[in-house]
């Protein structure tokens, strides 16, 4: 019950709040949009699904990596601008929206900073991330102020505080230029569904691990076949750590057994600097399933009315 009064309070303050911050998303392209899928981009505007609770949460904990940043930055020196709205167009008349987390402004320098939240620092930014830091800077650098232009990503992750940063990006026109194109692709296919077609199979789809966390996956042409060699990289990545892990478990179960005997022998824990090790026991109780079937047979019961089927689900490497 408390669960459910929670989803619905944040569903309702995050739509007053994205109204309020953002405005109506489907009267415009924001760098969001061209950091990801277009044809989720087009769906998402369109179709306004509601957030599960998960979602939502981690809506929330982005907002909250933000004001942890903006109360560090607002004791510094430097004249900081938080959540910077900047409005232009493409060559095609596609309307452009973009909100900046953080920029910081002199008289020859602008410097962009985009913050991310997550639950594990990654060893480099996500494509994503910076797709969407290019796209800011290509709006900074529309308006011609003859400043020297810079971006900045910061990725905090709140349940152990690590921080890491990657900086000095740099305006690039070609990027610039292939965001422009995909913000009037996905442009005219808002425009399209909202006439009441449906986009065509060949709109530009872009695949990546995330893609079976999309509302509108069921419906992607690119998965009416098994075929996705664009997640071959990251499928070779996954049965790498595999095999790290099964290695790693080895080695921790080879390390710790002279501990293990150690402590047996002494028949007390033992102390290495700020480590204490002790041998726990846990008791397990085991049924023998083969006399317990037996019994019951010969009970006259059926041992299949005791039983119950479940099923779960994984992941098969081959």
């Amino acid at each position: 019950m408390l669960k459910n009064i929670i989803e619905e309070g944040l569903q309702i303050y995050n739509g007053s709040r994205t109204q309020r911050e953002l405005g109506d998303r489907e009267t415009y392209i924001g760098a969001s949009d061209l950091s990801g899928c277009a044809r989720k981009a087009v769906l998402q505007k369109h179709h306004k699904l509601a957030h599960d609770l998960e979602t939502l949460m981690k809506f929330e904990r982005g907002h909250l990596a933000e004001d942890i940043i903006a109360n560090a930055l607002d004791q510094s020196k430097y004249p900081i601008t938080r959540q910077k709205e900047l409005s232009g167009a493409t060559a095609q008349g596609t309307p452009l929206k973009f909100h900046l987390d953080f920029v910081f402004e002199s008289q020859t320098h602008l410097s962009v900073l985009e913050v991310k939240s997550c639950n594990g620092l990654p060893k480099s930014p996500y494509g994503a991330w910076e797709l969407q830091l290019y796209a800011q800077m290509g709006a900074v650098a529309a308006k011609k102020s003859g400043k020297t232009i810079s971006g900045t990503l910061l990725a905090l992750d709140l349940n152990t505080g690590e921080i890491e940063v990657w900086g000095q990006y740099k305006p690039s026109e070609s990027i610039t230029n292939m965001l422009w194109d995909k913000a009037d692709a996905i442009w005219a296919g808002l425009k399209s569904v909202k006439d009441g077609e449906e986009l065509p199979d060949d709109f530009p789809v872009t695949l990546s691990p995330i893609c079976g966390f999309c509302d509108f996956l069921s419906s992607c042409p690119r998965f009416k076949s098994e075929l996705v060699p664009e997640l071959e990289e990251e499928a070779d990545e996954i049965v790498k750590l595999k095999q790290v892990k099964k290695r790693v478990e080895k080695e921790i179960k080879n390390k710790e057994e002279p501990f293990k005997k150690m402590i047996e022998d002494l028949g007390k824990p033992i102390q290495c600097g700020r480590h204490k090790i002790k041998l726990a026991h846990r008791k397990r109780t085991n049924t023998d399933m083969k006399a317990l079937k037996l019994d019951i047979e010969e009970a006259g019961f059926d041992i299949s009315q005791y039983q119950s089927e479940t099923q779960y689900s994984f992941l098969e490497w081959k």
